[in-house]
């Protein structure tokens, strides 16, 4: 679920955001911010909240399959 400038607004107070609009989803958090936000949340509902891990994200690009991510795919063309 992508997190809106409304969103994150409420919680840090600022949006990094170039295009505003309070629906549309916050545009380049730094690092540092994007752990404070999911600290923040975190407390706030007692719940934790992160970013995926890169194995996660690999797992999510490839829908769920064990289908082989797509360099290791294509690794014998040019």
């Amino acid at each position: 679920v992508p997190v809106t400038q409304e969103m994150f607004e409420a919680v840090m107070k600022k949006s990094p955001s170039v295009v505003k609009g309070a629906r549309l989803p916050v545009q380049n958090p730094s690092f540092a911010d994007i752990e404070t936000f999911c600290a923040a949340i975190s407390e706030k509902n007692k719940v934790k909240v992160r970013l995926p891990t890169s194995a996660e994200w690999e797992y999510a690009a490839r829908v769920g399959t064990s289908n082989p991510p797509f360099a290791e795919k294509y690794r014998d063309q040019d």
